[in-house]
């Protein structure tokens, strides 16, 4: 599944993710497990710009909530990167949101953040 994120440079945002079981009822993590979030400027970067780990906590109502607050993007330039959202358990790597934009749009209305 691909979905795609816009948020303005600077701003917050609160991101839904879904994760199911084979039989499409929501998937809830158990203590050892994590899902991992990862935002990169290309595709081949070694280092995540934003990375994020939502665990059972983050858990509201059939899905995970990733908050991303201002500081997470204040200090990033404007334009299209590219992030996707795993699940950890154990050793084992299971994608959840496959490759796809995160689009910070530069502050039009006020100033912009320095």
């Amino acid at each position: 599944m691909r979905q795609n994120i816009d948020i303005i440079r600077g701003t917050s945002k609160t991101v839904n993710i879904a994760v199911s079981n084979a039989d499409g009822t929501p998937y809830q993590l158990h203590d050892s497990e994590k899902l991992r979030f990862c935002v990169k400027r290309e595709y081949g970067d070694d280092v995540c710009v934003i990375e994020k780990e939502l665990t059972s906590v983050h858990y509201n109502d059939g899905v995970y909530m990733l908050h991303l607050s201002p500081s997470d993007t204040e200090s990033l330039e404007a334009g299209r990167y590219l992030y996707d959202c795993g699940l950890q358990i154990g050793g084992e790597y299971y994608m959840i949101v496959e490759r796809s934009q995160f689009n910070i749009i530069p502050n039009i209305s006020s100033r912009d953040v320095s």
